[in-house]
Order: structure tokens, then C-alpha cells, then sequence
């Protein structure tokens, strides 16, 4: 085997390990290891800091960790399939090297597209369209049709956005 590997691996991997260290910021993190990596890169569940001092477990998700050169991300057919059929919640985080920070974005109007529009394909897009909304009190229409069962998904500002500076703020 040469001695060699792609920069944007090295670099989508580096992203990844970052990731589950912030990840831990909020949560404790049971990380699936790259043999098992078939889509989900941890298990997290959150972690309530209380009076006596102590952490407690809360609700848990499923998260995937993409670098932020990551624009878009395409699922069709069984990968489709998997991502909507998940039991937990599931978050993706999107991770900065350059800012050593991870939003972290729902997957919600992915499952609300796919199972009202019967799509077959989806792409997924980071922030907020620019359609104009469809329900009074919206402010953006979150998904568009596309041509052979296709839609598109944006998926919004983040639920959550840290660094690797606030992992010392206990708020």
C-alpha cells in the first residue's frame, strides 16, 4: 500500500475528530469507530449540569459531523431510506478547523419533505432559502421540489453553535 492519503480525507478527518471533542462540550459521546462508521460518526446524550454539581443524563441523538466545505449533501435510494427511518433524533454537525467550532443543524425538514412530497432523492443545504414562505408566520419556505422525485432541503439556522473557547463556560 503507498504511503500516501488525500489531503481533503486528512482534512474531513481532522474536522471529524474536532467535531466529537465539542460534541462533548454538551453531551457525553459514544464515538463509532471508522470499521462501524456506516453514516452515523456518534451517539451523544445530553448532559444537564444541577445544583448539586453533578451531570445528568437527558435525551440522547445520532449525529453526523461534516466539514464546512461541505455544502450540500445528497441521499438517495437505501441511503434515503436509512436517514429517514432513524429512530433517534438526528443531528448534523457542521464543523469549522479554521474557527474550531460546530453548528449543529436538525434534520426535521429533511423527514417532513421526503415523507409529504414521496421523494426518492434529496439534497441537503445548509441556512435558509430564499423562497418565499408558504404558512403565515414563516419566514422561508424550507424545501423545493425537483424533477424525478427529487427535493431540496434547506435546513435552516443551527439549533446550536460552539467552540472550542465556550467548552469552559459551564452555562
Amino acid at each position: 500500500m503507498p504511503g500516501r492519503l488525500r489531503s481533503s480525507f486528512r482534512s474531513g478527518n481532522l474536522a471529524e475528530d474536532l467535531g466529537l471533542l465539542l460534541l462533548k462540550g454538551i453531551a457525553a459521546v459514544a464515538e463509532v469507530t471508522r470499521t462501524e462508521d456506516i453514516g452515523l460518526d456518534a451517539i451523544a446524550t445530553l448532559l444537564r449540569l444541577d445544583n448539586d454539581g453533578n451531570l445528568y443524563a437527558e435525551d440522547s441523538f445520532v449525529g453526523q459531523l461534516k466539514a464546512d466545505s461541505v455544502a450540500s449533501i445528497q441521499y438517495q435510494d437505501h441511503e434515503l431510506e436509512w436517514l429517514i427511518g432513524q429512530t433517534q433524533p438526528m443531528f448534523i454537525g457542521l464543523v469549522s478547523l479554521d474557527k474550531s467550532q460546530i453548528s449543529l443543524y436538525s434534520t426535521l425538514f429533511v423527514n417532513h419533505a421526503v415523507l409529504s412530497l414521496h421523494a426518492k432523492k434529496v439534497a441537503i443545504r445548509f441556512g435558509s432559502s430564499n423562497l418565499a414562505p408558504f404558512f403565515r408566520g414563516q419566514k422561508w419556505l424550507p424545501w423545493q421540489s425537483e424533477a424525478g422525485d427529487g427535493v431540496t432541503v434547506w435546513l435552516g439556522a443551527p439549533v446550536l453553535q460552539w467552540t472550542l473557547r465556550d467548552l469552559r463556560d459551564r452555562d
